[in-house]
């Protein structure tokens, strides 16, 4: 009878308990698979996908929605890709791009270069301003491609107020990117007739190397600064996808130098998903390669690379911009 007692309270506890809820392995799986099938980048980056669904596939099954969040962190850090992120409806999970010591003071330090009555004009959406500094240098600051197409007439008409046969300084470091069509329209100041400027290659399979061919993405040029102007792009770590897409396709250019540090990377546009529990997820969908098929993805380096140190950041004294400068002066 003592026995029989014991068990039937066994049999309870054992009823009693939370049986395992695989809801959260389910959205896991989900994304894995989606992300498996479109995500273009796991061979360029030489992630091993499947292991990562080892790894995580049963710390998933038993764990809270806090750990959820922490799971899904960690395996987009893994990606090194800041086009990817997750939505809960609280918080954005998404990779942290690495930055450097240029990208954490404000590039302010233009009053030695500038002439005097100051000159300084901006754009409609104020996304770009431009000042005119000494010597007959134009200083040009893009801060995001991410407004409504750019009024490139209205830009040119900027620009031809300043006087820039000394050459001209575009300044890209923190523009974190926004509409490719804005890259087009920008460049299309800079040289004429029809050009090819940069390459895509869409997946069309779930294997990880299923792409199309390379697909031209061509732009028509307006000409207005001359090819004989000498310009230098200012690009730091903060310079990500569609400015890391203009600082790609410049590099090509006879007349344009690249100073700074490498850009952040980012070479596709991105779509967005719904997961299971309603959280949504956002990742590329393409590959881009500039004019000679280099890929983007991972970031263009700069042809003058020029890094902060401590004592520039506690002076807010801006090294990349005084080293262009210098260039555009001795070139």
């Amino acid at each position: 009878m003592k026995i029989k007692a014991i068990l039937l309270v066994i049999i309870a506890a054992l009823c009693a308990c939370t049986p395992i809820d695989d809801r959260h392995r389910n959205v896991f799986e989900f994304w894995w698979k989606e992300m498996d099938c479109k995500y273009p980048f796991f061979i360029q980056k030489n992630i091993d996908w499947d292991s990562i669904f080892v790894a995580y596939k049963e710390r998933v099954q038993s764990s809270e929605a806090g750990e959820l969040e922490i799971v899904f962190q960690e395996v987009v850090d893994y990606l090194r890709d800041g086009h990817c992120c997750i939505n809960t409806g609280d918080k954005t999970i998404r990779y942290r791009l690495p930055t450097d010591t240029i990208d954490k003071f404000a590039y302010y330090d233009i009053a030695q270069y500038t002439a005097t009555p100051l000159k300084r004009l901006y754009n409609r959406d104020s996304t770009l301003y431009a000042v005119q500094f000494k010597d007959n240098i134009t200083y040009i600051h893009y801060g995001s491609f991410n407004f409504p197409v750019i009024d490139i007439d209205e830009v040119g008409n900027i620009i031809n107020k300043f006087s820039y046969a000394g050459g001209m300084i575009i300044d890209i470091r923190g523009n974190r990117g926004g509409q490719t069509q804005n890259i087009g329209e920008l460049l299309s100041l800079f040289f004429s007739g029809t050009t090819t400027i940069w390459y895509n290659r869409h997946k069309i399979g779930c294997g990880h190397g299923d792409f199309t061919d390379f697909v031209p993405q061509r732009a028509r040029g307006r000409g207005i600064i001359p090819n004989s102007i000498t310009i230098a792009v200012l690009t730091s770590g903060e310079t990500y996808s569609a400015a890391n897409y203009f600082a790609g396709v410049v590099r090509n250019f006879p007349n344009f130098v690249l100073i700074g540090t490498k850009t952040g990377g980012g070479g596709s546009w991105t779509t967005t998903s719904v997961l299971p529990n309603g959280w949504t997820f956002t990742y590329p969908v393409a590959q881009a390669y500039d004019a000679q098929y280099r890929s983007l993805e991972r970031g263009v380096e700069p042809d003058i690379k020029v890094e902060a140190t401590p004592l520039w950041y506690s002076k807010h004294y801006d090294i990349v911009l005084q080293t262009a400068y210098k260039y555009l002066l001795d070139r």
